[in-house]
Order: C-alpha cells, then sequence, then structure tokens
C-alpha cells in the first residue's frame, strides 16, 4: 500500500509533502513514512517484537504521551525505539535507543541510551544496563544509571514532577509511589541545582 498526502494532523501536530508505504508479508508488517518532520520506518515481525526508527522528526504537541488512558489501554509492549537528529518541543534528541516492554502489570524502559542538548542517558558501567520500571500492582518504581539533566522545566513529562536547573549524578534506586517517594531503598550519588519542592512529600 502506497500512499502521498499533501497535509496531515497527527495528535495535532502538522505535517506537510507526505509519502510512504506498508507491506504485509508472511505475517509481518513493514512500514515507512517520509515528510517535512516526520520520517521513519516500522517493522513487526511475527513473533509481536517492533521496530521503530525515527530521524529528523520534529514534535510540537505530545499531549498524546501524557494521556494515561493511551498507556493503560495497551496489553502488552515489546519493542525498540530509535530517534536521531529529531526534537520533541526543546527537546533536542541527537540520539535515543531504548528498548519498551510491557505485560499486565509490570512497564519497563530498558537499556537506555539517550544524548540530547537537555538530558544524557548511559548506563553506570560497561556490564550495567540504564532503565526506569514501573510495577503497576505494587506500586513499585525503579531508576537506574548516569544522568545528567539540564532545566528540568523544558523537558516534556519530567517538567510536572520537579523543578531544577541542573542534575548529574548516578541513580540506582528504588521506592514506592512516584510523587511521594515512600520507602527508598539504593544509592544515589549526584551534584543538584536550584532544586523547588512544591508538592507535600512524606517524611
Amino acid at each position: 500500500f502506497f500512499f502521498d498526502i499533501g497535509s496531515l494532523e497527527i495528535f495535532n501536530n502538522q505535517f506537510s509533502d507526505i509519502n510512504g508505504s506498508f507491506s504485509i508479508k508472511n505475517g509481518a508488517l513493514k512500514g515507512a513514512i517520509n515528510a517535512d518532520k516526520l520520517n521513519g520506518t516500522f517493522v513487526q515481525d511475527t513473533s509481536g517484537f517492533i521496530r521503530i526508527e525515527l530521524e529528523d522528526t520534529h514534535l510540537q504537541d505530545i499531549n498524546f504521551l501524557k494521556s494515561s488512558t493511551s498507556s493503560s489501554q495497551i496489553e502488552t509492549i515489546n519493542a525498540r525505539v530509535k530517534i536521531k537528529n529529531s526534537s520533541i518541543q526543546q527537546l533536542e534528541i541527537n540520539s535515543l535507543d531504548v528498548y519498551l516492554q510491557k505485560n499486565k502489570n509490570l512497564f519497563t524502559i530498558n537499556n537506555i541510551s539517550l544524548s540530547s542538548n537537555l538530558i544524557s542517558i548511559s548506563p553506570l558501567s560497561k556490564n550495567s544496563k540504564a532503565y526506569f520500571s514501573v510495577d503497576s500492582k505494587n506500586d513499585i518504581y525503579k531508576l537506574r544509571g548516569s544522568y545528567l539533566v539540564k532545566d528540568s522545566l523544558k523537558i516534556p513529562i519530567l517538567q510536572s514532577f520537579a523543578k531544577f536547573s541542573y542534575f548529574n549524578g548516578d541513580i540506582n534506586l528504588q521506592w514506592q509511589n512516584l510523587k511521594r517517594l515512600q520507602d527508598i531503598e539504593g544509592t544515589l550519588n549526584f551534584i543538584l541545582k536550584d532544586l523547588a519542592v512544591t508538592n507535600q512529600t512524606t517524611n
């Protein structure tokens, strides 16, 4: 299936001069799309594993990422996402490579490698992986990796949780409740500047 579209709106983002193709063969799905601000490929093999690669893609409206219904309606995810030379609002991504996995109760962003103007994420060592996981049944969160963050208010999703101008540290933590930060366990070594806490937290 081939398509050629003059203009298109996707999740309140406007694109023009769009062309691409989709194909299905032996149960596998492949697709490619090219536009002024959207360029990428999509592959789903017979096992259900999805590989998405984006390049020179620019999004200004990301409210679809914040929607609680969009993620909760998806039962399982097994995917790899790679992004190059793209942007999400003020976040300019040089390169991003992550694995996304989800089952009934567990959601994991694994093998995180991110280089951008506002945030960089890498493993703590050559033999470890940077990751973030959520156990929705037990309300347990885990975070590991080396993180460099500049101006949290400019970073999508993070801007609603904390306000600080600079963070550089190694993190290996788990805790309960995303906002209240209960029962924190692990290690943390960091430099933090201009932190402002506006919500109530536990002792």
